[in-house]
């Protein structure tokens, strides 16, 4: 390929997408934000013109600016025949040559121009509703190109509304033809670390109403600017915190709030910029120019910089802007998480309470609307406001890792056994809690489960349960240690955080265990 050499899990991703391909699979490719998904997407299309000459490929994404990248990426590695079809570059070329990268906007208004289709490769593919609408713009494309093969790439693969975008009755039935998570790709050095920090304020979602799901953007603009001595607080509390960062990217819920973080930053001293979507496409170029070249340090923006935005210079992400969708938080981590000269890291300062909602950028936990989950949502607001009671310089200590949502300094131990025992709450008179324990290589390591309670303690007490196949449930530690003591499960390895004096179990992990360690996943359905 004209001397670009691929990085060995660039080289695995190609040959498992060209050998779906050529199955005739409808799949994806999941790839972490960073890892190169226009060099990759660019091989797999060379590679199959070699191997299938007749093939003639559709390169789909939403973007103008996707469009471009890809394009020239393709170009990079000495890909031929190919052009461009998208208004907002200005481009309309021979829609008969055998590759055409465009945007879906552009192609839906000529897809008879284009003629017949073997392969599409949709990018972004998150971005395809799970049930197609034939007069949506990916229905069209689905529509037009029945007999095509579909192939995605995202490094999200589920949707806030209805889960999975990937295996049977999906868009890409087929499943996962490639999998590497973004934790391998820090191990091994080609992406950028995270840190992240606690902050002394975060923007409360109480009383916020929900929609679909996610946040009703007008009610969480109201409670992200109804208080400007809070607004100006979180803005001084991160100017603190990112002493030395040289470009900070900034997530805000609206416009509003976008240009009054922007005019707060500028207020105390420092240069600073807003995009969104009320400016002119050459003021927006302007500001992103501007940013890139270092002439302002801050960039604050609203919807649009969450996915296809690519300045791998960025070191610090301020996320002020809390979400209920998972895959929105990941692709707003991945903009800090690329390589650049002189970057060791990327700090994430999360005032939405993103890090604890959302935990492993890498495992998705499909959210359902559910009893549990408003005692979950009530027991982290209970324990948020007795964070708010601790030391400030306490709160702003604790270090949480974005990529997993643990502790800084979380290990995996293996689990060996585990076994029950009831006793009295100490908080709740004439209340038990049941009290598992762990047989590890450290010892025994202890975690209490408090079925009576009336806070989250609850949710995380149904959730052990569930997860050892016990869905039914009763408020009872009695009742609880009788199915725990009746059920065979067993963890593979726990992860352990210190917080104190002794060891703290938080979280499980079934098998197969995760890739902590930079496991690759390959070939998975």
């Amino acid at each position: 390929m004209d001397g670009i050499k691929l990085r060995p899990y660039q080289r695995k991703a190609v040959d498992a997408a060209v050998a779906a391909i050529l199955r005739g699979d409808s799949c994806v490719a999941l790839l972490p934000t960073g890892s190169g998904k226009s060099i990759m997407q660019a091989a797999i299309t060379a590679e199959l013109r070699t191997l299938w000459p007749n093939c003639k490929v559709l390169l789909v994404t939403h973007r103008q600016e996707l469009v471009a990248q890809n394009y020239a990426a393709y170009e990079r590695i000495g890909g031929r025949d190919a052009g461009i079809i998208s208004a907002g570059l200005g481009r309309f070329d021979n829609p008969e040559l055998p590759v055409i990268f465009g945007s879906v906007q552009s192609f839906v208004t000529r897809l008879e121009e284009l003629g017949y289709r073997t392969v599409i490769f949709i990018d972004e593919c998150h971005r395809v509703p799970l049930k197609l609408s034939p007069d949506s713009q990916y229905g069209a494309i689905w529509r037009n190109f029945a007999a095509a093969i579909k192939f995605g790439f995202t490094a999200t693969h589920y949707r806030l509304d209805g889960g999975l975008t990937v295996g049977p009755g999906t868009p890409f039935p087929d499943g996962i033809a490639y999998r590497i998570e973004a934790k391998a790709l820090v191990a091994q050095g080609f992406l950028s670390p995270l840190v992240g920090l606690k902050t002394a304020s975060e923007i409360s979602t109480t009383g916020v109403r929900k929609r679909g799901g996610e946040f009703f953007s007008s009610d969480l603009s109201e409670a992200a600017t109804a208080d400007e001595k809070a607004l100006r607080r979180s803005v001084r509390e991160v100017i603190r915190a990112v002493d030395g960062r040289r470009r900070i990217l900034g997530f805000a819920v609206s416009v509003l709030h976008a240009e009054l973080l922007t005019e707060a930053l500028k207020s105390a001293g420092e240069s600073a910029v807003a995009v969104h979507g009320r400016m002119s496409q050459t003021e927006r170029a302007a500001a992103l120019e501007m940013f890139a070249d270092g002439g302002v340090r801050w960039l604050v923006n609203c919807e649009l910089l969450t996915t296809g935005y690519d300045c791998p210079g960025i070191d610090a992400i301020c996320c002020w802007r809390p979400t209920q969708s998972k895959a929105l938080w990941v692709q707003m981590l991945g903009r800090g998480m690329r390589l650049a000269p002189g970057k060791v890291d990327c700090l994430v300062v999360d005032f939405g309470g993103n890090i604890a909602r959302h935990g492993d950028i890498d495992l998705f936990d499909k959210l359902r609307r559910t009893q549990e989950r408003i005692e979950r949502d009530r027991g982290e607001f209970n324990a948020a406001q007795k964070a708010r009671d601790l030391p400030r310089t306490q709160r702003a200590a604790a270090g949480v890792d974005p990529m997993t949502g643990l502790p800084v300094g979380a290990f995996e131990v293996q689990v060996y056994g585990i076994s029950y025992a009831l006793q009295a709450a100490r908080n709740v008179v004439g209340a038990q809690n049941v009290v598992a324990t762990y047989a590890t290589q450290l010892g025994p390591v202890r975690r209490w489960l408090c079925p009576e309670y009336r806070s989250g303690a609850v949710w995380h007490a149904r959730r052990f349960a569930e997860a050892r196949g016990i869905t039914a449930w009763k408020p009872s530690a009695a009742w609880l240690i009788e199915q725990l003591r009746g059920c065979a499960s067993l963890p593979s390895h726990v992860v352990l955080a210190r917080p104190g004096k002794f060891h703290e179990v938080v979280r499980e992990i079934w098998a197969p265990p995760s890739c902590a360690f930079g496991d690759e996943w390959g070939d998975a359905t």
